[in-house]
């Protein structure tokens, strides 16, 4: 199903979009109440007197950019060397499929993703790139981290993966957006499982309404299209997808600890962002407003229904939505001042839950309640298990856990299994360098 055909020409969403990016605008707080007008009102105003909106926080969710430019041989060839080991039987191979980029330590992935040849992925980067004779594709496609979108600044990450694809390639070019998330994070007092499909005004035809049983979870709105939106519960998502850095940033907010955080969140993708002249990040920066004011005025728009009007276009916007679409982009929120680390270790409850499962397993499977006894008798007993079926598989306790170490310091970016370089070799390359520059 396609979106409905538009009978106007791009030039109107290019126009509706500058028009608001023209429309002056007054610098707001970070977090602040707004009323249905969008106008500020002070935190301590009881919420059932200010019941459309307590905004807590708005920015960019998730952000993919592409850079042309040409990998260099020297990184070609090397890339094909690690996709190799990656694809290799040989675990102590597949361990050196790394990547040391500045302070990046990459894992090579086995496969690329098409049309791309390569995938390098950390904490905060997942990069693909383009082999070298790929001149229709752009050099890199980037995916960077929601999480590192939250805490660090996009000049500084822009910055630092700049520095990282010029290290790899020449002639990288600015970086262009091919999908960027406006998102804002929101409570509200209005029963949003109340409304109907028919109080959505677009362009689209495309609509899901989601449930958790027992609980309503949102909406999903025009998606595979060039402009998207979801509606959705925050507070359960983050449940599943574990960002637990979220709360303590939704109560410097404001937020109680216990009210559900909505979330409403456009998508917009290379195709829309090309239409109104945003493909140029900084293009996209300076237009986030607009962007957003052209997608909840313009494309999409929650109304109350007039039951003495067959047309709905004419039905009044919800005062929740006009309290979103009010939202001031003057420019996105500073970040926390949290160090992202760009390893992708699993926590530690999982790591001290797990481990202990397993020791507290054995000591029931034996009848041992001494937790010293147990722990001390679980390593001789593991120990044993693997020397002995190391005389069949030449593989050994030690050998085992080495291989195990190296396989999972790869996949969370914290062990460098790259063999050491030769300082000799090294230096012996370096004297043959200046020999053949200088001619001696």
């Amino acid at each position: 199903m396609q979106d409905q055909p538009n009978t106007n020409s791009h030039r109107s969403k290019e126009g509706a979009a500058r028009r608001h990016a023209e429309t002056p605008k007054q610098p707001r707080a970070r977090s602040q109440n707004l009323s249905s007008e969008g106008t500020p009102s002070s935190n301590t105003v009881p919420p059932q007197y200010n019941p459309d909106l307590f905004l807590l926080r708005f920015g960019i969710d998730s952000l993919y950019l592409s850079y042309k430019g040409t990998l260099s041989q020297e990184t070609e060839l090397r890339l094909l060397s690690l996709k190799d080991m990656a694809q290799s039987d040989d675990t102590n191979r597949q361990s050196q499929a790394q990547l040391s980029v500045g302070s990046h330590l990459f894992e090579v992935l086995d496969k690329g993703q098409k049309p791309f040849a390569f995938v390098l992925v950390d904490n905060w980067y997942r990069i693909a790139l383009s082999k070298r004779s790929s001149t229709s594709m752009p050099m890199a496609y980037v995916q960077i981290s929601s999480e590192v979108l939250t805490f660090h600044s996009l000049d500084e990450i822009v910055d630092d993966l700049q520095f990282v694809l010029n290290s790899l390639a020449s002639h990288v070019s600015t970086a262009n957006v091919s999908r960027v998330d406006l998102f804002a994070d929101f409570t509200t007092e209005h029963n949003l499982d109340a409304i109907d499909i028919t109080q959505w005004i677009t362009r689209t035809q495309l609509f899901d309404k989601h449930y958790m049983r027992p609980h309503f979870t949102g909406w999903s709105i025009g998606y595979s299209n060039s402009l998207s939106a979801r509606l959705y519960d925050k507070t359960i998502e983050i449940k599943k997808s574990g960002k637990d850095y979220l709360p303590p940033i939704w109560k410097q907010g404001g937020w109680d600890g216990e009210t559900r955080v909505w979330r409403l969140e456009f998508q917009f993708m290379r195709e829309l962002l090309g239409e109104v002249g945003c493909v140029p990040l900084e293009k996209m920066l300076a237009n986030q407003g607009a962007l957003w004011k052209f997608a909840c005025t313009d494309w999409l728009r929650l109304s109350i229904p007039n039951p003495n009007d067959k047309n709905a276009s004419r039905w009044p916007t919800h005062p929740l939505w006009l309290a979103l679409s009010n939202i001031e982009w003057i420019k996105a929120p500073e970040a926390t001042l949290v160090r992202i680390r760009k390893e992708r270790t699993p926590s530690d409850g999982l790591i001290y839950t797990h481990g202990f499962g397993w020791i507290s397993a054995f000591m029931a499977k034996h009848g041992i309640t001494d937790y010293d006894v147990g722990y001390k008798k679980y390593l001789h007993e593991t120990k044993r298990y693997f020397d002995k079926r190391g005389r069949l598989t030449d593989e050994n306790f030690h050998s085992y856990l080495s291989k195990k170490v190296k396989e999972k310091g790869r996949r969370y970016n914290t062990i460098n299994n790259q063999p050491k370089p030769d300082k000799a070799k090294q230096r012996q390359r370096a004297r043959n360098y200046r020999h053949e520059k200088d001619g001696d």
